[in-house]
């Protein structure tokens, strides 16, 4: 059985726990967090989603992203989700947070979270891919991404084109 994630109001205050599917049926705010991971040479790291993900299946994301589950507070649910998604046990810190809507995520519903965004870097740490949650991922230059999302945006969560909207510029040197 999978942990409730922690449902909020529109001033990210708490509002209890439900479980992801109900929550999701009945439109309601969640906690979500995303890492961007760098390493030393500048790269990001993006994760390609599962095909049996729910919510955007097969397209790419954050290194993690994820559900603050009930009880967790989001750096907590930050490094929990590295190590589940992607194999590592690494400090992150908080870069910002954004309240997201996307009435296109999910069939007749509009997703709402509050989304905190943290950074992480890595020093050349294998990443070891859940297989259940991810198909893939790569290291990119910020510019490759940029030329990425400008060419085909509809392969990108909408969290993480709203985020690399807002935080790309911590990436260019």
């Amino acid at each position: 059985m999978w942990p409730k994630v922690t449902i909020v109001d529109r001033d990210d205050n708490l509002v209890g726990a439900d479980t992801f599917q109900s929550a999701i049926d009945n439109e309601k705010i969640r906690r979500i967090i995303r890492v961007f991971l760098v390493n030393d040479d500048g790269k990001i790291f993006l994760q390609r989603r599962s095909k049996e993900v729910v919510v955007y299946p097969d397209v790419w994301d954050h290194a993690t992203s994820g559900h603050v589950d009930e009880g967790e507070e989001y750096e907590e649910a930050a490094r929990r989700e590295l190590k589940e998604e992607i194999g590592l046990d690494l400090p992150v810190q908080e870069i910002g947070k954004v309240y997201i809507e996307e009435p296109e995520a999910y069939p007749g519903k509009t997703l709402r979270g509050w989304h905190k965004i943290f950074l992480a870097h890595s020093k050349g740490e294998k990443v070891q891919l859940a297989e259940s949650e991810v198909s893939g991922g790569e290291w990119f230059s910020p510019e490759e991404i940029d030329a990425m999302v400008e060419e085909n945006p509809r392969d990108f969560t909408g969290g993480f084109l709203l985020t690399w909207e807002k935080y790309s510029d911590l990436f260019r040197k």
